[in-house]
């Protein structure tokens, strides 16, 4: 027993010892090789490095090497130009015409009464039939409402009526 607990405490002394010597490494490494090669790059890229001081002739260096800084009031006129969060009505209505000359290229070709109706809707433009649901969709147009002689089709706020 002594002799197992002889040996843990020799590999634990070894154990201590490599990771001094791994640490110091680490250490030496980072000081005497890293930190020099960082400030070069520094230097290289011309970045100015403003060190915080609170004497007025410090206040007057950082604001001449900060040129790209600018005042509060440059930001908001800009942002104002640009009206960021204003709805586009351009695109909305242009949107809303490609699909209203979609909607005309529609022809409700039968419908399927039932519990849960289905209308047979053909599109003369790509030449396909499609079997549709209350809900569905074909492209950007909602199936609305599927009725005896009717369909019910709505584009946003626009609704259109298909009928046999």
């Amino acid at each position: 027993m002594d002799f197992n607990r002889l040996k843990l405490a020799r590999i634990n002394n070894i154990l201590a010892v490599l990771f001094l010597l791994v640490l110091v490494y680490l250490l030496y490494d980072l000081f005497v090789f890293t930190a020099p090669r960082i400030s070069d790059s520094i230097k290289k890229s011309g970045t100015n490095i403003i060190h915080e001081d609170s004497s007025p002739q410090n206040a007057k260096q950082k604001s001449s090497d900060i040129s790209v800084a600018r005042q509060l009031d440059y930001y908001t006129q800009k942002i104002g130009a640009k009206n960021l969060f204003k709805a586009s009505l351009v695109e909305e209505s242009s949107n809303t015409t490609i699909a209203a000359t979609e909607a005309q290229t529609l022809i409700l070709k039968g419908v399927i009464a039932g519990r849960n109706p289905q209308a047979v809707i053909e599109d003369t433009k790509t030449q396909k039939t499609y079997f549709v649901v209350k809900n569905d969709k074909i492209g950007d147009i909602i199936i609305d409402s599927v009725e005896e002689n009717k369909v019910k089709l709505k584009l946003g706020s626009e609704i259109f009526v298909l009928t046999l």
